[in-house]
């Protein structure tokens, strides 16, 4: 879990372009506090947490390890899209076109 929450504490504030510093002046946290998160060497607080959900504008669960993507903005949910995509095997990415190409037919039909 906390690889998760670490990883995740990394997409968001690298799609946001801001450093750990930065991160950490704003959130008036020690930059080492703030480096411990996102390297997982130390378990992230409750109200650190609230902190970061209410300063990057997303959910205090999806932080956690949720799934759910649907509170996040559009260009954090293309990029976990993305990098789980990439962890597919060529086939798999052909596969995953097809159900798209799919998707969108099915959805013309339905206009």
């Amino acid at each position: 879990m906390a690889e998760t929450i670490s990883s995740r504490l990394v997409l968001i504030r690298e799609e946001k372009g801001l450093s750990r510093r930065e991160v950490a002046t704003l959130l008036n946290i020690p930059y080492t506090t703030y480096c411990h998160y996102e390297d997982g060497s130390i378990e992230l607080k409750v109200s650190s947490l609230l902190k970061l959900s209410a300063f990057y504008g997303i959910s205090a669960d999806w932080i956690l390890g949720n799934e759910a993507t649907k509170n996040l903005p559009p260009e954090t949910r293309w990029e976990i899209m993305r990098k789980e995509i990439e962890q597919l095997s060529d086939d798999d990415v052909k596969e995953l076109h097809s159900f798209l190409k799919f998707l969108l037919w099915r959805e013309k039909q339905q206009d």
